[in-house]
């Protein structure tokens, strides 16, 4: 089970957390033993998409128009994941600090990627590698947060 927070709520975050704790459902990803490693080459390991979602948080309406998450790992530094979604016309990034140059490693590398991804009907892969085909610029913030200018 992975497990994906919106951090306006940190509250039900920690609830949710002990109580997947409690339940026996939280288990450790075999990438903790890459850190240890010698150090490799930035590799995909998976790919997912979802399409357009809303939900009232704390009487505020949150969501997106549909985005992806592209899950990396490289032996010896580590492994995560950098989200994408639309909202309002714009992409936007969520890069956990890895910085421009890695965001525009792993645009890169997803361009050409052929391995498991895992698609909903309305946010297909052909339309994440148009999108991705199409990153003119990346501009990320202090805050791991950041935009995709895309062409077209």
């Amino acid at each position: 089970m992975r497990l994906l927070f919106c951090s306006c709520d940190l509250a039900f975050r920690r609830k949710t957390i002990i109580q997947c704790l409690e339940d026996g459902r939280v288990g450790f990803a075999d990438d903790v033993e890459l850190l240890n490693g010698p150090r490799g080459a930035l590799s995909i390991r998976e790919i997912v998409t979802w399409g357009k979602w809303s939900k009232q948080l704390n009487g505020e309406t949150v969501g997106n128009d549909g985005g992806f998450e592209i899950s990396w790992r490289a032996p010896g530094c580590g492994f995560g994941g950098a989200t994408f979604h639309l909202k309002n016309g714009q992409w936007k990034c969520d890069d956990e600090y890895m910085g421009r140059e890695f965001i525009t490693e792993l645009v890169a590398l997803a361009q050409s990627w052929d391995g498991n991804w895992q698609c909903h009907e309305s946010m297909p892969k052909e339309s994440v590698i148009q999108t991705l085909s199409t990153v003119q610029s990346i501009e990320l913030r202090s805050d791991g947060t950041g935009t995709l200018g895309v062409h077209g």
